[in-house]
Formats: C-alpha cells, sequence, structure tokens
C-alpha cells in the first residue's frame, strides 16, 4: 500500500484475466480441490519489458474484481479481456 502500482492510461491496453491455480482432476480419478484458489492477473504490454500485478481473489465476482482493477488500472485504459461474465 505505500508504493501502489498504477498501470497505464490514456488509451493503453491492459491485458485482465483471472487463473484457477489447483489443479483439476483428470479422467475422474483422485479428488478435486474442495476450494479453489483464483488469481486475478493485470499485465501492461505497453512497457518492454512488461509490467504487470497479481492478486490472490476469493471468487471471480464483478464486485470482488471491480475495486481491485479500479485501484490498480489507470483511468482511460482499454482494458482487453476473455469476456467472462464478472
Amino acid at each position: 500500500m505505500r508504493n501502489p502500482i498504477r498501470l497505464d492510461g490514456a488509451c493503453v491496453i491492459v491485458q485482465l484475466d483471472e487463473t484457477k491455480l489447483n489443479h483439476n482432476v483428470k479422467s475422474h480419478h483422485g479428488r478435486g480441490p474442495i476450494r479453489p484458489a483464483w488469481c486475478l492477473c493485470i499485465v501492461d504490454t505497453i512497457t518492454q519489458p512488461s509490467i504487470g500485478f497479481t492478486t490472490m481473489i476469493p471468487n471471480r465476482k464483478a464486485i470482488t474484481m471491480i475495486p481491485i482493477i479500479e485501484r490498480i488500472v489507470r483511468p482511460e485504459s482499454i482494458i482487453h479481456t476473455d469476456e467472462a461474465k464478472a
């Protein structure tokens, strides 16, 4: 919080995606994760090397992710995502 990351703004593309960190059960062998762990990743690819921000999130709901996005991504940025509902 003392040194917050702010990713670009003013017509700069920022890529955003959520990622599941637990493994999935293959071929119905073994047990699946009881509570999956989700991570929100935000990457600014305009800089070389790219700058990114990653944080653990309890769920993929909009009410969880939007405050994080507003805190990290500067206004007027263009957000590219996989078009998930949230």
